[in-house]
């Protein structure tokens, strides 16, 4: 006889007139009764009326001991035979040994039996899907509350009387036998002859528990005394007010003789056995991992199937189309989620072609079925695969194929048709940055549409007036769609709609950016986001319908966004990796794809589910990442791979040779500027090729229209400005592209007030293809905005208006030096206009666009004004320009600039940037390019910079301050001036190699280190 644990003398008397477990004749009747088991113990769960006894049989599984092999161990220290132990045994001989060695001892030898590294097994984990109510166990371990707190469940832990009045949760493990750290285990006789003393609340809360509450036995064997010991002891303390008892047996029916099954039978045991099971139709079993016992595996697969809330009875088909019912209430679905629903823990592999290989039999069952209700009349069965064929559908699963698990060979099972699935406009709309539209449609839509019955479609209007910042709009909205969503039961809707109610409360009420009618509406919104509990609505919500709002909830607790982090920031290593990684085959199967996917397929996720979440700082921590993996991969360095020393041929990188559509729109919609120019610097990433160049365009085209249809929004100027960034470094492919987007920019200039800020970044798009794409340029386009920027803020010029304007002059100079502006005359105008100081820093910059007789108009108009009001930036501009010449004047007036900078600064003034730094710089490059009157007076100046001390000084310069940087910031003039100094020239050159050995040199610090240092 196999005893798995000790159970209290408490239990002494149970249950003679509990209803009698009848042994069913036929295997309908079998089946009949699992299924009506199955039914009783599923309402109890969901009655929150479950209480599960767990015993030694599921933490054997996991490495501790029975309670036989504990006493063995006992015996063995006594130099007792325990070959042939009876009953008596099991309490008597640690008794014994505690009267022989001591407490101290008998702890000892305890302790050291269960000291071991041990973890929870599947089984722990699986009873805790069962949601009981409390667990009662006689085990000493920690194993159910170390897996509780793993799948964030929270149990109350009692283990003495004393820890009973302070339990704060609803839920408890009861360790009715105590446990190891409070050092009162009932283990020996003493031990059960005292407990009614020792444990005397916990003995009257378990009786009271047992009365009310339906039990489950696990980890028992039928055979076990002590269960036959609680059982009489309920019987005695309970008389008829006993529940519904269930017993698990891992145990064979057959393997009972007929005088033990009428033992049970008259004690009125319902025994479950696991063996049992297997006929039936919706029996899916698996081995989990970590079990290799056929009994441990056997109760696993029957405790997933008490689990699993449905009561089938119809084909496997009906089966899945019961359990897949509520997901097809979403938009978008995870694949992960609907083998959760279904209980079927198997592995798959999901390709990049949107194909799920399976090798699980009961699953592809299923899509046999699928396939034959293709051909059958059998419309009921059509209309049921359909459905599933939706929710595979909307994880982005095309179809299914079938992978022989030893042969690892292939065949396709199911083809999913697309067609099922219709896309969603405005969630294209939004992709497409097409706002115009999604204003449209908000204003075309019918108001007349009642709620009720239209859910879904005003969830919808109500994400489409968030994203286009009307959060008041939708804020009200999202309160009727919640009351009407709640009194028709849609559970789902309605949980997704207070979720969003308190996403955008907050936003209205904490957002300095957003404004709202009065103080008193601010307050009465703020009152109303405090009052929704997203805890509580979820768990009022029934069972059944939370599968479809479990995501949400994910996502608001972040495990979902969590889970995605890490899997995310894996794939971005496993990227980087690759950087080193030579392939000799296909490498559709880099790390880089799948990342690509995972992202994917989590922002749809969000979004068609009309998921409030952009603004979330934890999901975009997941788009940065991304972002980062494919600038990494972007960034290899595919002419370097090594020869294949067998066949003699090069291998490849995997890497991104385009950027995306997809990854494009996400760099501009969710990171910010400087991310995104940290990341480029970071991966030296100078040139990007774009997949879908039309696609992009069109995307550009779609937000100047809706900023000028709808105006400037914070989102907006940020997606513009991160648009210019990403786009500076974007081949354009020609001319043509690249004169589209000056003149979208062109017509929003002329409509709207544009920001400095977006005019910088602006700025440094044109730059940027300068730079790089020469060829793209055009300049009369150039030249048309130029006009119109300086027609539209004429009389408001700023700073960023003189830097675009100076840069843009260059570039256009820079492409054609011929180059005659066909715009002279609104040029011209400037020179009679009132402003001052900018206007003049416009007229140095257009100088070279004037003919002769207007640029001696504007020398003289720079002259007048530096000698009425000096100006540092125009003075340095203009000579440097040789608009005007300098004078001793001039230069003495600088001189008083840098000394008043530098009192300042030595007086404790500090700013950023140094005017010293910028003026002393300025000024040795006048004196390089001999453009004082008078260079000595500023040599005094030695020593304060170090740019200022090479320019005046090469001769005599430290070398050894030379910075890498220099190399792309010196023109050439600079380095053929450098490199003519032997010893210059060698210090540099060394201090190049040196760098370059674990860092890499930009493109032009390579031309100029191989042109003039090499």
């Amino acid at each position: 006889m196999i005893i798995w644990y000790n159970i209290p003398v408490f239990a002494l008397r149970f249950l003679e007139q509990i209803v009698p477990f009848k042994i069913a004749s036929g295997v309908s009747n079998v089946k009949a009764f699992i299924r009506e088991s199955k039914k009783i113990i599923r309402d109890a769960i969901n009655n929150k009326k479950l209480i599960i006894f767990v015993g030694a049989g599921v933490s054997v599984n996991s490495g501790f001991p029975t309670w036989e092999e504990l006493v063995r161990r006992f015996g063995e220290g006594l130099g007792i035979d325990c070959d042939n132990l009876n009953q008596d045994d099991y309490l008597r001989i640690p008794q014994y040994y505690y009267n022989s060695r001591g407490r101290k001892e008998y702890y000892e030898l305890i302790n050291k039996v269960f000291n071991k590294n041990v973890k929870p097994n599947p089984l722990h984990k699986t009873l805790l899907e069962l949601k009981p109510y409390h667990f009662i166990t006689t085990n000493f371990d920690d194993l159910i509350e170390d897996a509780a707190r793993e799948k964030g469940m929270f149990y109350d832990v009692v283990s003495k009387d004393e820890d009973l009045p302070y339990t704060p949760n609803n839920n408890m493990i009861l360790k009715i036998h105590g446990d190891l750290k409070n050092k009162n285990i009932v283990l020996k006789e003493d031990d059960f002859l005292s407990y009614s003393s020792n444990f005397k609340l916990i003995e009257n809360y378990v009786k009271s528990l047992l009365s009310t509450h339906l039990v489950l036995f696990v980890g028992y064997s039928v055979n076990d005394i002590d269960v036959k010991l609680i059982f009489q002891w309920v019987k005695d303390a309970l008389k008829k007010d006993f529940q519904p008892t269930y017993f698990l047996s891992t145990d064979t029916a057959s393997s009972l003789n007929l005088i033990e099954y009428n033992y049970f039978k008259n004690r009125g045991i319902n025994i479950l056995y696991t063996t049992e099971i297997e006929n039936l139709e919706e029996y899916s079993p698996i081995v989990p991992d970590n079990l290799s016992d056929e009994r441990a595996i056997r109760l696993y697969n029957f405790l997933r199937y008490l689990s699993t809330s449905d009561n089938y009875l119809g084909t496997v088909l009906d089966y899945y189309h019961t359990k897949l019912s509520n997901l097809n209430k979403l938009n978008s679905v995870r694949l992960q989620d609907i083998f959760e629903v279904l209980k079927v823990n198997i592995s798959y592999d999901f390709s990049l072609d949107g194909y799920i290989y399976l090798s699980d039999p009961q699953v592809i069952s299923m899509f046999h079925q699928m396939n034959e209700s293709k051909k059958s009349n059998d419309v009921l069965s059509q209309i049921k695969a359909r459905l599933i064929s939706e929710v595979f559908l909307k994880a982005k699963v095309v179809g299914v194929k079938e992978r022989n698990i030893e042969s690892q060979k292939e065949k396709l099972i199911f083809e999913f048709n697309n067609s099922l699935i219709k896309s969603e406009e405005l969630i294209n709309h939004i992709i497409q940055i097409d706002y115009k539209k999604i204003k449209e449609w908000l204003d075309s839509d019918a108001q007349e549409l009642i709620i009720e019955g239209n859910e879904q479609h005003f969830l919808k209007k109500a994400f489409a007036y968030y994203k286009t910042d009307e959060f008041y709009e939708a804020y009200k909205l999202l309160k009727r769609i919640s009351d009407y969503s709640f009194r028709s039961k849609n559970y789902h809707i309605y949980f997704i709609s207070e979720v969003n109610r308190n996403t955008v409360g907050k936003l209205i009420t904490r957002s300095i950016w957003y404004k709202i009618q009065s103080e008193e509406q601010r307050k009465s919104i703020e009152d109303e986001i405090n009052s929704i509990d997203i805890e509580t609505i979820f768990y009022s919500i029934p069972d059944q319908s939370r599968v479809s709002v479990s995501f949400v909830r994910e996502i608001i607790n972040y495990n979902c966004v969590y889970s995605t982090f890490n899997k995310i920031t894996n794939l971005v290593y496993k990227v980087d990796e690759e950087k080193n990684t030579t392939y000799y085959g296909n490498t559709k199967f880099g790390k880089i794809h799948e990342l690509q996917r995972e992202v994917k397929l989590f922002w749809d996720y969000i979004n068609s589910n009309f998921i409030f979440f952009d603004n979330y700082s934890e999901v975009r921590d997941v788009y940065k990442r991304y972002v980062e993996g494919v600038i990494i991969s972007l960034s290899i360095d595919e002419s370097v791979t090594d020869e294949n020393p067998f066949f003699g041929f090069k291998g490849k990188k995997v890497k991104m040779n385009h950027l995306d559509y997809f990854t494009y729109f996400i760099m501009i919609t969710y990171l910010d500027k400087s991310y995104i120019q940290k990341l480029f610097t970071k991966y030296n990433l100078q040139l990007i090729e774009v997949e879908d160049i039309n696609n992009l365009l069109l995307s550009f085209k779609n937000m100047i229209n809706s900023i000028i249809t709808n105006g400037f929004s914070l989102f907006f100027n940020e997606v513009l400005e991160n648009s210019f960034t990403v786009l500076s470094r974007v081949d354009l492919r020609n001319e043509e592209n690249f004169s589209f987007i000056i003149k979208k920019f062109t017509e929003l200039v002329q409509e709207k007030n544009v920001s400095e800020l977006v005019l910088r970044n602006f700025t440094i798009f044109i730059v940027g293809q300068h730079k790089r794409f020469i060829s793209n340029i055009n300049c009369k386009i150039l030249d048309k905005l130029l006009v119109v920027i300086l027609q539209k803020n004429i009389s408001n010029i700023n700073s960023e208006i003189v830097n675009l304007v100076d840069s843009t002059i260059k570039i256009i100079k820079n492409k054609n030096s011929e180059y005659v502006t066909e715009n002279i005359n609104s040029y011209k105008a400037l020179t009679s206009t009132t402003q001052e100081l900018e206007i003049r820093k416009i007229l140095v910059s257009l100088f070279k666009f004037y003919p002769v007789e207007e640029k001696e108009k504007i020398s003289e108009i720079i002259v007048v004004f530096l000698n009425s009001k000096f100006n540092y930036d125009l003075y340095y501009s203009a000579v440097q320009k040789k608009i005007i010449t300098s004078s001793v004047i001039y230069e003495d007036k600088i001189v008083d600039l840098i000394e008043g900078a530098i009192h300042k600064k030595n007086n404790g003034t500090r700013e950023f940037p140094d005017p010293i730094d910028s003026m002393l710089e300025n000024i040795a490059e006048l004196i390089f390019n001999n453009k004082l009157l008078n260079p000595e007076k500023f040599k005094k100046y030695y020593n304060y910079n170090a740019i200022f001390d090479l320019l005046v000084d090469i001769e005599n310069f430290k070398y050894e301050e030379f910075k890498i940087e220099w190399l792309e910031l010196f023109t050439d003039q600079v380095h053929e001036r450098v490199s003519s100094h032997e010893s210059g020239k060698r210090i540099v050159r060394e201090k190049v190699i040196a760098f370059i050995i674990d860092n890499e040199l930009s493109k032009r610090s390579k031309e100029v280190f191989f042109n003039f240092y090499n």
